[in-house]
């Protein structure tokens, strides 16, 4: 009897055992199952904040681009807190070759590294390749971004906001004024079984909507129209005819003389005009008249500004140039008149013009210079040799005109800092 007594005994410690292994395994299993989703939990958390702090790289670096574009732009590098955005003045070699820049920061108790390629040099199209870290989780983001504003007023030969007509047997080419004279820089090229002479493949034409390239006109350069379009015409173009990425906003352009300044009429006879800033009711001269000017002249002319046949501005001196702004009438270079004289360079005759009327370049005109008219409608026809660029509303070039960008007008500053934005944005792996 006793011996049944400690068998019972035994068995019932044998289940207690049992019983108490099978609650504790459920214990540990249900232990490691709350710290696995507490696990999940927290990588989960890391993870979103390591996104948001490369996402926050990116914000700060475009801010550092704008905040440096902008101080750039005003000659005046102390606007800002150097230390914030000087970075973008340090160029690194990439491994790969070629250089960018890098930004660095922390926020949220993560960092980020951000890659800017390629070194920023102004206005350009820029990858930003960020990397957040935040508890040793990561996460990238890479993003494009591309200034708002190009970074010359004259990045094209010839752009049209609403449109560009190349047309008859215009031909449109580049040469660089600095260098020398357009004709020292004309040499035969052969592209297929054609051979064409002209200086450089830099005579492009641009436009936020059309542009057209028809009859025997040749473009030595890319035509560049604006998103979703596409070229016409059929005309010969050598470079792209790929559409633009984004509209190019023109910088607004109005009619502001100095107060106090009157207004004078042109005077009758040849004219000598020396440094100074004069204003005009009209330009229009009547007969064979010469305008030479000796220094650094700003006119300021309200309504129509012509020249003539047999009439010519004469830049003499190597101080003469002459920036016009101009009101509401015409301009109109006729016949066999000229604008260059002994210093034929583009930049040294500038036009800036709020009209909405008409532009023209006509006949046998030679005029080196340059047109900011972002209302107005131009047109260079006839025989009409142009040295320089134009930006206006629409652009009609016919005829047998003759075009020649000048490319040291690429580093005319626009009227406004660029602003750079987001064109395009993905999530990329991190290592």
């Amino acid at each position: 009897m006793f011996g049944r007594k400690t068998r019972r005994r035994g068995s019932a410690l044998v289940l207690a055992l049992v019983a108490i292994l099978i609650v504790g395994g459920l214990g540990a299993a249900f232990f490691e199952v709350v710290s696995s989703q507490s696990r999940r939990t927290f990588d989960a958390s890391e993870s979103e904040l390591s996104f948001h702090v490369a996402q926050s790289g990116i914000d700060d670096t475009i801010n550092k681009m704008n905040g440096y574009a902008a101080a750039s732009f005003s000659s005046n590098l102390q606007t800002y807190d150097q230390a914030d955005y000087m970075v973008l003045a340090t160029p690194v070699s990439c491994d790969g070759g070629g250089t960018k820049n890098v930004v660095a920061g922390s926020i949220s108790g993560g960092s980020y590294t951000v890659d800017v390629m390629p070194a920023y040099s102004g206005t350009a199209v820029y990858t930003l390749t960020a990397l957040g870290t935040h508890n040793g989780r990561r996460r990238g983001v890479e993003v494009v971004v591309q200034s708002s504003v190009t970074g010359s007023l004259f990045d094209y030969g010839l752009f049209g906001d609403v449109s560009v007509n190349a047309g008859g047997t215009m031909t449109s080419d580049g040469y660089k004024s600095s260098v020398g004279s357009y004709a020292s820089q004309v040499s035969a090229h052969l592209h297929g079984t054609t051979t064409y002479n002209y200086a450089n493949p830099t005579g492009d034409i641009g436009s936020n909507a059309l542009v057209d390239v028809s009859g025997n006109s040749k473009v030595f350069g890319d035509a560049t129209p604006g998103p979703g379009n596409t070229v016409t015409g059929g005309g010969f173009v050598l470079g792209s005819t790929a559409p633009a990425a984004v509209v190019d906003p023109l910088t607004p352009q109005t009619y502001s003389p100095p107060a106090g300044l009157a207004s004078a009429s042109w005077p009758a006879g040849n004219v000598t005009l020396g440094a100074g800033v004069y204003r005009y009711s009209d330009i229009n001269p009547s007969g064979p008249r010469t305008i030479t000017v000796t220094g650094s002249v700003t006119l300021y002319v309200d309504g129509n500004f012509r020249m003539n046949s047999n009439q010519a501005l004469y830049l003499s001196g190597p101080t003469a140039k002459v920036t016009i702004y101009h009101g509401t009438g015409d301009i109109r270079i006729n016949g066999q008149s000229s604008i260059g004289g002994n210093i034929a360079n583009a930049k040294n005759f500038q036009i800036f013009s709020a009209t909405t009327g008409d532009i023209q370049f006509n006949g046998g005109a030679e005029i080196y210079g340059t047109v900011y008219a972002p209302n107005a409608s131009f047109t260079h026809n006839g025989n009409a040799s142009y040295y320089g660029a134009t930006v206006a509303k629409t652009i009609n070039v016919t005829g047998t005109a003759n075009f020649h960008y000048d490319e040291d007008l690429s580093v005319v500053p626009a009227a406004v800092p660029p602003v750079y934005k987001v064109v395009s944005w993905r999530e990329i792996f991190a290592p």
